[in-house]
């Protein structure tokens, strides 16, 4: 049986991160198939020519299954504020029906337990 998961809390540094790798760590302990998603992060750096966020990358490694990290994390932005504010500095879209293919596409890999992690900061313009 598949079982799926929302990680969200109140704000950046809310410890949505840390639970997510915890969680994920703990299905491996179990033995079971599992994935991480961030699909949304601000705060990011240059690495191999490929802009990526530290939180990201740490649901990566915990995730037993191992993704690209363009599937884990498909919308990500430098600056490290609210997305939505980063986004609109960039004068980028980000749709619902975008995000919702992207996850639902990741989720489209055999696994048995996964996390999507949501965006924090929601700091208002």
């Amino acid at each position: 049986m598949k079982k799926r998961f929302f990680i969200t809390g109140t704000d950046t540094d809310a410890g949505k991160t840390y639970v997510t790798v915890g969680l994920l760590k703990a299905a491996a302990r179990r033995g079971l198939k599992s994935l991480g998603l961030k699909p949304v992060a601000a705060g990011a750096s240059w690495m191999e020519g490929e802009l990526v966020n530290d939180d990201a990358l740490l649901i990566q490694k915990a995730s037993s299954v191992k993704l690209h990290y363009s599937q884990v994390n498909p919308v990500v932005f430098e600056a490290a504020i609210a997305p939505h504010i980063a986004a609109k500095m960039e004068n980028s879209l980000v749709t619902v029906n975008r995000l919702d293919g992207f996850i639902k596409g990741s989720l489209l890999t055999p696994c048995q337990f996964a996390l999507v992690e949501g965006a924090g900061g929601g700091e208002c313009l």
